[in-house]
């Protein structure tokens, strides 16, 4: 004799009060879920690429490497007498945060009275960090400097070129 018995589904029946709740909670976690894709969203906005070019260290004898090689470009200044003003970093954090300030002091000036005459140039010495070559880079992006370079262990900021006088007639 085979014995079938048939099982009834149960439904479970939830009260108002569950359902209330299950609704609310539902709610609450859009709203959490959609402030956190604001905050995700905000931090990716705002974002800014640096673009730096590293040309080649040596000068092969092109007219590429005679204007952007790190060789050619300081022969170049040479020749045109370019004033050298030498800032050696120490490695002592707080002597070089006193020197940074002065730094950004400095090329602000270079930038902002169109001196090309003068060079600043910042020498990193081994017990410098990573972070304040990217700090330095930080001042430079921040005055938005359009005219520096890395080379070695110095770092070279330049004034800007005096801005072209326009047509009084436009």
């Amino acid at each position: 004799m085979i014995l079938i018995t048939t099982m009834r589904k149960k439904r479970k029946q939830f009260s108002y009060i569950e359902l209330f709740c299950l609704a609310g909670f539902q709610i609450l976690l859009f709203f959490v879920f959609l402030e956190r894709v604001a905050e995700v969203d905000s931090m990716h906005k705002y974002e800014t690429v640096l673009r730096i070019i590293f040309p080649p260290d040596k000068d092969d004898g092109s007219e590429f490497s005679k204007y952007y090689s790190g060789e050619g470009v300081l022969k170049e200044w040479k020749n045109k007498k370019k004033i050298f003003i030498t800032i050696g970093l120490t490695g002592d954090q707080p002597e070089d945060e006193k020197r940074m300030r002065f730094v950004q002091v400095e090329a602000r000036r270079l930038k902002y009275t169109y001196d090309t005459t003068h060079i600043l140039k910042i020498h990193f010495t081994p017990e410098n960090t990573y972070g304040q070559f990217i700090e330095l880079v930080s001042i430079m992006q921040e005055d938005r400097h359009k005219r520096y370079m890395l080379y070695k262990d110095d770092f070279y900021i330049l004034g800007e070129s005096p801005p072209a006088i326009g047509n009084e007639n436009q």
